[in-house]
C-alpha cells in the first residue's frame, strides 16, 4: 500500500517542493525569470544595501575596503533562518572588525516590522550582528531576485574590494569568509561554478515540466526520456523535493515497461553515488521500487536504509541550535524511509520486521501535519498486523 501511495503522489509530492524552502513573503520569480539566467553573480560589483530602519548596530553606509561582509536574508517565520543565527554570531565574534555580518529582513504579511523587532530582542545574545529591514523589497530586488535566488536563509558575501563572493546557505558560509580573508578565495571560478549550477536548477525545471507532462498523458517512453536526463543533473541542483525523485521513478518505469536488468542496473547506479550513500530515505525508495527486477537488491538497499536510521538514533544532545533543527528536519524523512523498509521487510516475507518498521514510520508521523499520510500509515500497519490482507 505504502509503494502505490508513493507512486501515485509524486507529481504533487514534488511540485510542492519547487524552488526548495517554501517562501512566503514577497519574492516570487515569474516564469520569464525562471528561465533567464541571473544578473547577479559571484565576480560582479555588489549592489548597496537599501534600509528602512537598523534594528541593531551600526548602519552599513557602504562597503568599506578591506573589510568582508556577511549578509543573510532571513525572516521570523523561518525556522531554519532562526536555528542558524547563533553560528553567524560565532563568526562575526571571531573575526572582530575584519568580518560585518548584517542579517537582513524583508517586511511579508507574518514578518512584519514589529516580529522582526520582537525576534531581536527575544534572540538578542544570539544575534550578536548588526540586524536591518530592508527599504520595501529594494535591498531583496538586488540581491535576491537578480541572483535567481528565492530561498530563505541565503547569504552573500562581499569581499574586501566590493565585488560579490559567493552566495549560499549560510551553513556553508565559515570556510568561504576564511579564503576571502586568507586572499585565496577564487571569485572569478565562484562566478563560472555559480553560473553552470543555475543552468542545471533551469534544465531540472524544464525536464521536470517534460516528465508532469509525459506522466499526465501515461507516455511511459517520454517519462523515461526526461528521467534519463535528469538522472545526470547534480542532486543538489535540483529544483523539485526531494532532489534525488528522478531516480526513484527511472526505476519504476522501467519495471512498468518490463526492462527489470536495466531498472537493476538504474538502481545500483544510483545507489552507489554519493547522494545516496547517506540517504535513507533515498534507499529505502530505491529499494521497494526495484523489487520486481531485484529482490535481492531491494534487501541489501532496505538493509542500508535500515542501518542508517539506525545510527541516527543517537541520545547525546544537539551541540547548538542549528544541529538541533537539523535533527529535526531528518526527523521528517525518517517515517517515510522506514515505511519503506516495511514494504520491502513485508515482500521478503519478514512480517515481524515489517511491522516494527512501520510501526517507527508511524511513530515519526505528525498527524496533526499529515493527516492523509498517517491515516495510511496506520491503515498498512493493520493489514501488516492481520497477515497481510491489503497490505499491498
Amino acid at each position: 500500500m505504502f509503494a502505490r501511495v508513493v507512486a501515485s503522489s509524486v507529481v504533487v509530492a514534488a511540485a510542492a517542493g519547487l524552488g526548495g524552502c517554501v517562501v512566503r513573503g514577497p519574492m516570487t520569480l515569474s516564469a520569464a525569470e525562471r528561465a533567464s539566467e541571473a544578473t547577479l553573480v559571484p565576480g560582479d560589483r555588489a549592489p548597496s544595501l537599501a534600509v528602512s530602519e537598523w534594528v541593531k548596530g551600526e548602519p552599513v553606509g557602504a562597503f568599506e575596503p578591506g573589510t568582508v561582509y556577511v549578509i543573510d536574508f532571513w525572516a521570523t517565520w523561518c525556522a531554519p533562518c532562526l536555528a542558524i543565527m547563533p553560528r553567524l554570531s560565532e563568526l562575526a565574534d571571531r573575526h572582530g572588525g575584519r568580518v560585518v555580518v548584517v542579517g537582513l529582513a524583508t517586511v511579508d504579511r507574518a514578518s512584519t516590522p514589529t516580529a522582526i523587532r520582537r525576534t531581536v530582542r527575544r534572540m538578542d545574545e544570539r544575534m550578536r550582528f548588526r540586524v536591518a529591514i530592508d527599504d520595501g523589497t529594494r535591498t531583496s530586488e538586488a540581491y535576491r531576485r537578480a541572483a535567481r535566488e528565492t530561498a530563505l536563509p541565503r547569504t552573500f558575501i562581499v569581499d574586501g574590494s566590493g565585488r560579490l563572493a559567493w552566495i549560499g546557505h549560510p551553513m556553508h558560509a565559515e570556510p568561504v569568509v576564511e579564503a576571502v580573508l586568507a586572499g585565496t578565495w577564487d571569485v572569478e571560478r565562484a562566478g563560472s561554478e555559480r553560473r553552470e549550477a543555475l543552468a542545471q536548477e533551469r534544465r531540472s525545471r524544464e525536464l521536470w515540466d517534460v516528465w508532469v507532462a509525459a506522466y499526465e498523458r501515461k507516455d511511459a517512453a517520454a517519462q523515461l526520456a526526461a528521467l534519463e536526463e535528469s538522472c545526470r543533473i547534480d542532486p543538489e541542483r535540483m529544483v523539485v523535493s526531494p532532489p534525488r525523485w528522478c531516480h526513484t521513478q527511472r526505476v519504476q518505469v522501467l519495471v512498468s515497461l518490463g526492462r527489470m536488468a536495466a531498472a537493476a542496473a538504474g538502481a545500483r547506479e544510483s545507489a552507489a553515488m554519493p547522494a545516496f550513500r547517506e540517504d535513507a530515505l533515498a534507499l529505502a525508495e530505491l529499494g521497494w521500487s526495484v523489487w520486481e527486477a531485484d529482490a535481492a537488491l531491494a534487501g541489501e538497499l532496505a538493509d542500508r536504509a535500515e542501518a542508517l536510521l539506525a545510527a541516527g538514533r543517537g541520545e547525546t544532545a544537539p551541540a547548538d541550535a542549528w544541529e538541533a533543527y537539523l535533527r529535526g528536519a531528518d526527523a521528517g524523512e525518517r517515517s517515510p524511509a522506514y515505511a519503506g523498509v516495511a514494504t520491502v521487510r513485508w515482500r521478503q516475507g519478514r512480517k515481524a520486521d515489517a511491522v516494527a518498521a512501520q510501526r517507527r514510520a508511524l511513530e515519526g508521523a505528525d498527524e496533526r501535519v499529515y493527516p492523509d499520510y498517517v491515516r495510511t500509515m496506520r491503515a498498512t500497519l493493520e493489514a501488516y498486523e492481520r497477515g497481510g490482507a491489503g497490505a499491498e
